[in-house]
This record gives structure tokens, C-alpha cells and sequence, in this order.
């Protein structure tokens, strides 16, 4: 799906466009298999001759963004919220421009891996490949405008992908590393945003934040943060999938 929405943008690097077609006929293979309409060692043959490309080539187009990333963010809420419990939800914090291209990125970039966890979830990093301008840019200028991002370096970037045969609470719901997290939620609203967002729960304090586009939690690591997801509520194919980005600082 991400090599055929690539192509569809006119995106594809060459290496794809030959790779594909390998990619089609053991997708094709796999789904003979299991419906007992091929044999296994012609799956296994359609995979040996695909796994020297098999995520291996990976699509990471620049996306730059021109002025600030942080707009509307109050530092000076969002410390004297903390100071009084362990996160704040926050909206409207980022440039228009920046929303915008952390979208895109998610979408186009094929830097994704699958996990398997109650259903099924793509995950990155900044190891990845998540390390372009606009998600570095987003720790720096957060570090630069709030002290309370200040003592604390970013260690690291994540991103989660979900799949509408997702369910329940998955994939960002381990401690993170570090001192301090902001998750932020990206993607086209669901049909029911209030069981699709983030369950925030403290030793003072519980919250279910509802799903809204650009909506962020900033949390410290006491704070669990646990993604509410109904595959159902999503628009189906690749473009549609909701997808969270966490940002994690500490010493």
C-alpha cells in the first residue's frame, strides 16, 4: 500500500518500481497459500528472490518547513500546569506548515515496520529513519522556547502507525525513556473521536483526551499515556490511518 500510494504520487524512486512488481506476485502467492490454491516452496521461492529489497528500500523525502514549527504554544500554561500535575493537554501549538508536513511525512515516508500487538501497528524511530527537519526542529524549538523542555535533551523520536484491524490499547503504552514525553496525534478525524484518542492516568489524576488532529499530551514519566483505538471508526486504506509521534526528553 505505501509502495502503490508513492506511485500514485509520482514519488517512486526507480529501485521501487522494479522492486514492485516482485511485491505483487508474492502478496499474491501468500493469498493462494493460505486459501490452499498454491503450494509453500513456491511462496518460499516468490520470498528469496524479494528478500535482498525486503525492507530494505525505504523512501525518505525532505520535507522542509520554513519559519517557526511552535506557534501557539504557552510555555508559561504548560509549566504552571505541570507544576500543579503531572501533564497538560494542549491544541493549536504547532504551525499550520508543520502539522501539515509531519502529515505528509508519515504518510509517504515507507520507514514503517509492522508489530504485531492485539491487532497490527507500524513503528518508527529516529533510528529509523523519522529523522528528518521538521521532527527534529519540533524537540529544538520546544527546548529553545519552554524551560521546562530546556534541562532536558531529546533523547528520541517515535512513531506509531495503526492499522484498522488494530484494537484496544497498543503500542505506545511502555515508559518511555527519559524525563518528559509530548505525544501528538495526527490523521483525519475517526467517527467517534472520544474512544479513539489517549487514556492519561497519574497517581492525582485521570483523564480519556479525545482525538483531535494536532492535539498533544505533554506528560512527565510518572504519567502513563495509552492510546484508545476502534479500527472501525477509521477511514480504511493507508492514507486514512491515525498515526501518534512521541518526543522523548530526559538527562
Amino acid at each position: 500500500a505505501q509502495l502503490r500510494l508513492l506511485q500514485g504520487k509520482k514519488l517512486l524512486e526507480p529501485q521501487f518500481e522494479l522492486v514492485l512488481p516482485a511485491y505483487d506476485e508474492l502478496l499474491a502467492g501468500m493469498r493462494d497459500f493460505s486459501r490452499g490454491l498454491s503450494d509453500r516452496d513456491l511462496v518460499l521461492e516468490l520470498f528469496d528472490n524479494l528478500s535482498p529489497h525486503y525492507n530494505r528500500l525505504v523512501h525518505v523525502g525532505n520535507y522542509p518547513v520554513t519559519g517557526p514549527v511552535v506557534e501557539g504554544l504557552s510555555c508559561s500554561a504548560v509549566e504552571a500546569k505541570l507544576s500543579e500535575q503531572e501533564y497538560v493537554v494542549v491544541d493549536d501549538w504547532l504551525s499550520g506548515d508543520a502539522l501539515a508536513s509531519l502529515e505528509q511525512l508519515a504518510e509517504e515516508r515507507s520507514m514503517w515496520f509492522t508489530a504485531v500487538d492485539n491487532g497490527y501497528l507500524l513503528k518508527t524511530s529516529l533510528a529509523d529513519g523519522l529523522h528528518a527537519e521538521v521532527v527534529v526542529r519540533v524537540g529544538r524549538e520546544l527546548r529553545e522556547r519552554c524551560g521546562v523542555f530546556r534541562v532536558h535533551p531529546l533523547l528520541d523520536v517515535v512513531g506509531y502507525k495503526y492499522d484498522p484491524a488494530s484494537w484496544g490499547a497498543l503500542g505506545h503504552d511502555e515508559a518511555p525513556d527519559g524525563d518528559l514525553a509530548l505525544v501528538l496525534m495526527l490523521g483525519q478525524p475517526p467517527r467517534k473521536p472520544f474512544r479513539n484518542g489517549l487514556q492519561v492516568s497519574s497517581a492525582t489524576a485521570a483523564e480519556a483526551v479525545a482525538f483531535h488532529r494536532g492535539r498533544a499530551v505533554i506528560s512527565r514519566t510518572a504519567v502513563t499515556v495509552k492510546p484508545a483505538f476502534t479500527g472501525s471508526d477509521w477511514t480504511t486504506g493507508f492514507v486514512g490511518r491515525r498515526v501518534d509521534m512521541r518526543w522523548e526528553f530526559g538527562r
